[in-house]
């Protein structure tokens, strides 16, 4: 019946929103702990854009760096407006996005070195 349909997507719709809420939080909390690194929250989409400039690198050289040395994929905010940002999606796993921030995280401190 319909009204089972409706009520499971409703059930899965909810479970969605909590665990990918769980993710944004935890991303914005790791991120804002990494010296150098301000973050604001983000009021939609699966994205965060923290703000760099605390590095002393730019976008684009935190990215390319960031990549090659952690293995960890973001994208420069040039791209969107602010060459001071990275845009960075927690659209994965809490596994996987767990072990993204602690390689950043890493990226970070070893900049401070």
């Amino acid at each position: 019946p319909a009204e089972l349909f409706g009520a499971h997507l409703q059930v899965d719709l909810e479970t969605g929103v909590r665990q990918f809420d769980r993710r944004r939080r935890l991303a914005l909390n790791r991120l804002r702990e990494m010296e150098g690194i301000r973050c604001v929250e983000p009021l939609g989409a699966f994205y965060l854009f923290p703000n760099v400039a605390g590095t002393g690198l730019r976008a684009g050289e935190f990215c390319e760096r960031l990549l090659a040395e952690k293995q960890v994929a973001a994208v420069p905010g040039e791209a969107f407006g602010n060459e001071n940002c990275v845009r960075l999606s927690y659209a994965t796993s809490l596994k996987n996005l767990e072990k993204g921030l602690e390689r950043m995280a890493s990226f970070v401190r070893d900049l401070g070195e």
